[in-house]
């Protein structure tokens, strides 16, 4: 199993494919919300969860288990091909959806929780991850204001139209693994590390 670089509100470890994301929520409430939020996103197509989430009541610990996918946004601005314009559309949109099942992602100011799947040589699909952050939406909700910034675009590459790329959103029949989520899978003790041997990336 491979420790991968994770950022302040988890640490994340890779194998077969697969990523384990594993933090410390607040509170027990704070982890059920976090894992409902999960499962409303799964369902929706905009997070690439695995199978149900589990809460370790004893150490306060939160597993998620995921697809490994294959880049940031930033990753994207910089690669030929990205049309700029079509790019803030498709971040636009999945932002949009996020916000139209009920909650605000609330860490979206730099770019790095949105990530994508290389479908193919020129067509990318887009997700969401970390919602230890997330809420319910309300009207303090500005998850769309680092789209709007007049910079942030402006540093994706001039496109090549041989290679234009394609972005897609949301995708429902993948990653659907419950209905209905409700209260997290709880377990007394402390987790199981996935099979493997660790390898530290960075």
């Amino acid at each position: 199993m491979k420790s991968v670089k994770g950022g302040a509100d988890a640490l994340l470890f890779e194998n077969n494919n697969k990523v384990y994301r594993f933090s410390i929520p607040k509170s027990k409430a704070d982890a059920e919300l976090e894992i409902d939020i999960c499962g409303a996103a799964s369902r929706a197509g905009l997070f690439p969860m695995l199978g149900p989430p589990t809460y370790y009541e004893d150490t306060g610990l939160l597993q998620i288990k995921m697809e490994k996918l294959d880049g940031d946004l930033a990753t994207l601005k910089g690669m030929g091909g990205t049309d700029r314009k079509e790019l803030k559309s498709a971040v636009t949109t999945l932002i949009e959806e996020f916000n139209s099942i009920g909650y605000c992602h609330g860490d979206l100011d730099h770019g790095n929780n949105i990530m994508y799947k290389k479908l193919d040589s020129n067509r990318y699909r887009l997700y969401l991850i970390d919602f230890t952050r997330s809420t319910r939406r309300n009207n303090s909700c500005r998850n769309l204001d680092f789209t709007r910034s007049a910079s942030y675009f402006k540093q994706v590459v001039r496109p090549n139209k041989i290679i234009e790329k394609t972005f897609i959103v949301g995708n429902p029949t993948r990653f659907s693994p419950i209905k209905n989520f409700g209260t997290p899978t709880s377990n007394r003790g402390t987790p199981g590390t996935p099979p493997g041997t660790p390898k530290r990336l960075f």
